[in-house]
């Protein structure tokens, strides 16, 4: 905006040095990793997902609100929406600073939940929990960022979370050929596709803001596990996308493409979801690394993602040009095998409590039997 603004003095084409300052930390994608490791670290595991619903839900808001009013202020001066977005900055950085927790010197863990008894069973662990005969090897891998991210990768219910990320990232980029798919298909004008979106972004404030907030304070009044909670809205969330993919792909009316797009609003909250349920695998030091990760994840589906999806847009047309929507029947098989990782997810972990509570109750029953014959 500098640049521009001295358009006259400086040259132009350094704007296309913008994007250097995302190295030493600016930008949104550096923001909202950090904004969900705060909450992460200063708020109990039984209601973080629920903050993150809201962080997501005033993403949507703002993406909602934000188009209308630049336009508006674009129409009265060009400057206008950039010097107003830079006077928004201000009073964001003093909120930061106002944070309670920002002032305290001192480092208090918060990951176990306010329930005491499910405390033992949602208490972050570490990743790569440390072997005696092999300690130093390991702390020597996680001195650097490179050996934390490593570690994150190699934890197996981490890695499925975060190639979960990956897949719903990658499904999402279909999303951006709705309104050319439905132009297409159904002879409508660019401007009459517009409500496709609004019927999306209103789905995805309903379910994020109001439906699954309330599924979740629900379940926990009726006790259930936080973890278990998280994981069965994923798994809702990616059903309820994978239904709606795939009803995009199969439907031959503009109403039903409506019905389809509204669909595919409802699941958009298994991402607050997973962010929730995996920083429930990490400890207290590890949510920033752990976000950024995920950040990273998302970054790179999305620019693999977007081209395959075009790719795959542009060939699976009809000799006649007419598109298919293959894409989003891709989308919807994508949604279904994530979905079928994650029930295998829980199968894995049901069997290790299981040989786990096994191998306790044997250690017991050889102590009984132990404190039996020194009494007899």
């Amino acid at each position: 905006m500098l640049v521009c603004y001295f358009g006259k003095t400086i040259p132009v084409r350094l704007v296309l040095a913008a994007p250097i300052f995302t190295l030493i930390g600016g930008g949104s994608r550096v923001f909202c990793p950090i904004i969900l490791a705060t909450l992460a670290d200063t708020s109990p595991y039984s209601k973080r997902t629920q903050l993150f619903y809201f962080v997501a839900l005033s993403e949507d808001l703002a993406n909602i609100v934000a188009p209308p009013i630049a336009s508006m202020t674009l129409a009265r001066n060009v400057w206008l929406p950039f010097f107003s977005s830079t006077v928004i900055f201000i009073p964001i950085i003093i909120l930061i600073w106002t944070l309670r927790t920002l002032k305290n010197k001192t480092v208090t863990v918060l990951n176990t939940p306010l329930d005491t008894d499910d405390a033992d069973a949602e208490v972050s662990r570490p990743l790569l929990p440390l072997l005696e005969d092999h300690e130093d090897a390991w702390q020597r891998i996680r001195r650097n960022i490179w050996g934390e991210v490593f570690c994150m990768f190699w934890d197996r219910d981490v890695s499925i979370l975060l190639l979960c990320i990956f897949g719903l990232r990658f499904a999402f980029e279909s999303e951006g050929f709705f309104a050319q798919y439905a132009s297409e298909r159904f002879c409508l004008r660019y401007d009459q596709t517009s409500w496709f979106s609004w019927a999306q972004s209103l789905a995805a404030l309903l379910s994020i803001g109001f439906g699954l907030p309330m599924l979740t304070y629900y379940c926990r009044r009726r006790y259930y596990l936080q973890r278990f909670i998280d994981f069965y809205i994923i798994v809702l969330c990616l059903i309820i996308l994978s239904c709606g993919f795939f009803s995009v792909w199969r439907v031959t009316s503009s109403i039903g493409f409506g019905i389809a797009t509204f669909l595919c609003g409802l699941g958009e909250g298994a991402e607050a979801g997973i962010q929730g349920l995996a920083s429930s695998y990490v400890t207290f030091a590890q949510h920033s690394r752990l976000f950024t990760t995920m950040n990273n994840v998302e970054m790179v589906a999305r620019v693999i993602g977007g081209p395959v999806t075009a790719h795959i847009f542009h060939k699976g047309r009809k000799p006649d040009g007419t598109p298919t929507g293959i894409a989003f029947l891709i989308s919807s098989i994508n949604q279904l095998v994530f979905f079928t990782t994650l029930l295998a997810l829980v199968w894995i972990r049901l069997v290790d409590e299981g040989d786990e509570r096994g191998r306790r109750e044997e250690i017991e029953e050889g102590d009984s039997e132990r404190r039996e014959e020194a009494d007899t």
